[in-house]
């Protein structure tokens, strides 16, 4: 049942705000530097919140990798 609710609401926001607000920049954006340097930038820029989440991602991977090799974690698969 959580997971149902993450996912919903991760598509909510994903497919509903970030859509309006990705077309949103790039009307503004469009009108002071023209139509194909406002979709390059409006799309950089949506895609800038990605960079602190794969920094956090790669430190616990690091993290999971540490405990790993000093047998803090032990994971059965």
């Amino acid at each position: 049942m959580t997971s149902i609710a993450i996912l919903f609401f991760a598509n909510l926001i994903g497919l509903g705000i970030g859509l309006i607000s990705t077309g949103a920049l790039i009307d503004l954006l469009t009108v002071s530097l023209g139509e194909a340097a406002g979709i390059r930038y409006a799309l950089v820029a949506m895609s800038l919140p990605y960079l602190p989440s794969a920094y956090f991602m790669w430190r616990a991977a690091h993290t999971f990798q540490k405990m790993q090799r000093n047998k803090q974690m032990s994971i059965k698969l």
